[in-house]
């Protein structure tokens, strides 16, 4: 398992930007285990926050750090999925070369 990236919250960063998972879930209509996994698993940087004893306590989520997030992880998307396409594309073209090859021995065999 991924080590959790938990690091203290920048300071000076507006409280506008700061949200913590549950919301974050609420707004995308997930489950929070979802966005707990994401942070577990390493792949979304999360912070903690000072409490009033020093402590660092919570997870938060940048706004922009999860908005980088979701750009990379959609990315990372589609380039499977193009290595997929071209995987196939390149399976069918040799399946046509191997029925081309065939059809040319039958021939060859007939004349």
């Amino acid at each position: 398992m991924a080590e959790q990236n938990l690091t203290p919250l920048p300071e000076g960063v507006d409280e506008a930007e700061v949200v913590k998972p549950v919301k974050l879930a609420k707004e995308l209509e997930i489950k929070p285990q979802m966005v707990y996994g994401y942070i577990r698993n390493g792949g979304l940087p999360a912070h903690t926050k000072p409490d009033g004893d020093g402590n660092q306590t919570g997870r938060y989520i940048l706004r922009s750090e999860f908005a980088a997030w979701q750009e990379e992880k959609a990315a990372k998307k589609a380039e499977r999925e193009q290595r997929k396409a071209d995987k196939e594309a390149k399976a069918a073209e040799k399946a046509d070369a191997a029925e081309a090859e065939s059809e040319t021995e039958e021939a060859e065999d007939y004349a």
